[in-house]
């Protein structure tokens, strides 16, 4: 490390507008626990280029991480008002209203943050209307806002307008099921496995591990649904680098 953090500052000597250097040095300090002098580092490369969204970005990140959620939440805007399109500025302005809701007692303030960040989750999905895991993130920022509802709506939205691939399909479908599961809603349980059982991207030993998820519904006590639910929700939701195999096999 400190023979890396050498060649960079004598990268910075020898161009003093070599931002990647500075963005380098920026997070070793970090690391090693010198904040300030990471801030130093990111605030001279944006001194040099103030047009540069990735130091802005990297500054953000970093205040976010040490709790400073309303400057974080400023330098974002500042990030989106060079690039509208920045994708990890959003990804971090969406966290930081979500967590700025969960932590506020101003109602009126609450509704502003989770407005915010279902605007950003909206604006993700124009932005890159064809990636699958995009779509679903606006219903897992309707479920760190705590509203299970308006994610199954969603969801439920996704899987009814005819547009996805039924391989797609069947994730929605997976995550629906693990919502409704969490809710002890066992009408959707039902509703959800059902669709799936139509899909014919599943392979026999999916389909058939389905089916006996069905056939279980019918006589499962309520505490061993909440239980059930609770796996779901720590395999599938939270863990969006599933492929549909695992996910159909921790049914």
């Amino acid at each position: 490390p400190k023979e890396a953090k050498r060649e960079f500052q004598r990268a910075i000597d020898l161009c003093p507008g070599n931002l990647p250097a500075y963005a380098e040095l920026a997070r070793m300090a970090e690391k090693a626990g010198d904040r300030a002098e990471a801030e130093r580092l990111l605030g001279r490369a944006i001194e040099l280029a103030p047009d540069n969204v990735r130091a802005r970005v990297q500054l953000a990140h970093m205040i976010q991480r040490r709790g400073d959620l309303a400057r974080a939440k400023e330098i974002y805007n500042r990030c989106l008002e060079s690039d509208p399109s920045d994708l990890e500025a959003i990804a971090g302005l969406i966290a930081v209203n979500t967590r700025l809701f969960q932590t506020s007692f101003d109602e009126k303030a609450k509704e502003q943050y989770a407005a915010e960040a279902i605007g950003l989750a909206d604006a993700v999905v124009t932005l890159q209307p064809d990636a699958p895991q995009v779509r679903f993130s606006k219903a897992h920022v309707y479920l760190d806002l705590g509203m299970p509802k308006e994610a199954c709506e969603y969801l439920e939205g996704l899987c009814g307008d005819g547009t996805l691939k039924p391989e797609v399909e069947v994730e929605a479908l997976l995550m629906l099921r693990g919502i409704y599961q969490m809710q002890v809603n066992v009408d959707g349980v039902k509703s959800a496995l059902d669709r799936l059982l139509k899909s014919k991207v599943l392979r026999p030993e999916e389909r058939a591990k389905v089916a006996s998820r069905a056939k279980d519904v019918e006589s499962i006590d309520k505490y061993a649904f909440i239980k059930w639910g609770i796996e779901d929700h720590i395999q599938a939701l939270h863990n969006p680098g599933l492929s549909v195999e695992d996910r159909v096999s921790v049914l």
